[in-house]
C-alpha cells in the first residue's frame, strides 16, 4: 500500500519525537500490506475506523 501524504507524518514525528519508533513501524507494515478493501485493514488493525474518500 502506498502512503498517500508522508510528509504529514514526517511533520508529526518532528514535532513528536516521541512517536517516531510507532510511526515508522507502521508505515514498514502499511507499504508491505496489500489490503483491498476497509476489511482487510481491519484485520492488520482492528480499531481503525473508516473516514470516507480523502
Amino acid at each position: 500500500m502506498k502512503i498517500a501524504n508522508r510528509q504529514i507524518l514526517d511533520k508529526y514525528v518532528t514535532k513528536n519525537a516521541n512517536a517516531l519508533n510507532v510511526i515508522e513501524r507502521w508505515i514498514d507494515i502499511m507499504e508491505q500490506a496489500e489490503c483491498e478493501s476497509h476489511n482487510d485493514l481491519k484485520k492488520l488493525f482492528p480499531s481503525a475506523d473508516y473516514v470516507g474518500n480523502i
